[in-house]
């Protein structure tokens, strides 16, 4: 094989690579608007949830305080898959840096993403590693699943009345400020003046109530989570892959003009045979 057709076959492969980038690059596009259409119901839902949170606890506020609850449980959420840059690095080192700065007491870590789990370093206990959503319509099974966790790390209270969930925080990318956010997923909304009325009609006992709220306020809220994180993960892979797109597009310009160089070397030396072949014919 000569040397222009070594690079006739690296520009195939390039070609080929480009295009399976071009087919990534479609699908992250396509999922941001998916997403950007759900977000909206999700802010009505956020916004209704919080209302009702909001109107039990002015007259049924939760026992205990949050300050007594064990270490801290940090639910991290990162990709499920790759090509996004340094999505799951960023993520991690904002975490050592939160970890540095509060310097709280950690029971443990779960994990959202399976990208992420290979990153992750042996300093904090992992609890649950969870498959992460690569699209929109995975982010109820992974709350789901999620849920179903949490409930296993509820801790019984000492009244009988119900369990307590951990100490509860999540780290995740935001799609709108660009930076990790992070999130106290136990802060329930709370009117900083009480409203007026008579206190709701309550058909269970109150504990139980406000367990069920606490589940509409997770679903709620890592609803918002796991949609501004995949936002910000396809955002992440659209620019990685318009970058390496890029450097493709670069390197195959490169190639095609040593290509041309090439043929024209070996035209060159088919022109002189051709000369030397005449020459030689004369002579005789």
């Amino acid at each position: 094989m000569t040397k222009r057709q070594e690079m006739d076959h690296q520009l195939k492969t390039l070609n080929e690579i480009k295009s399976i980038m071009t087919a990534m690059k479609n699908l992250a596009m396509v999922e941001i608007r998916k997403i950007q259409h759900r977000q909206q119901a999700q802010r009505q839902l956020s916004a209704s949830v919080a209302a009702t949170v909001s109107d039990f606890l002015d007259f049924h506020p939760p026992p205990g305080d949050r300050r007594d609850r064990p270490a801290r449980v940090y639910v991290l959420v990162g990709s499920e898959r790759g090509f996004c840059g340094g999505f799951n690095e960023s993520l991690l080192r904002e975490f050592r840096q939160h970890l540095l700065k509060e310097q709280p007491a950690v029971a443990g870590v779960i994990l959202i993403g399976n990208k992420l789990g290979a990153l992750l370093e042996d300093d904090w206990p992992v609890l649950r590693q969870l498959d992460g959503a690569s699209a929109a319509e995975e982010v109820p099974r992974v709350f789901s699943t999620l849920l179903e966790c949490l409930g296993e790390l509820a801790l019984p209270r000492e009244a009988g009345e119900g369990r307590d969930i951990p100490e509860l925080f999540a780290l995740h990318h935001d799609h709108d400020t660009r930076a990790v956010e992070v999130v106290n997923l136990l802060d329930l909304p709370r009117r900083d003046t009480p409203a007026h009325g008579s206190p709701p009609c309550l058909l269970r006992p109150a504990h139980e109530v406000l367990q069920g709220l606490v589940e509409h306020h997770l679903m709620s809220v890592f609803t918002r989570i796991f949609h501004t994180s995949l936002m910000a993960e396809m955002r992440s892979r659209l620019s990685h892959m318009e970058s390496a797109t890029s450097r493709i597009e670069t390197r195959t310009g490169e190639l095609i003009i040593r290509r041309n160089m090439l043929r024209q070397e070996e035209i060159t030396q088919e022109i002189e045979i051709i000369l030397l072949s005449v020459m030689d014919a004369q002579g005789e």
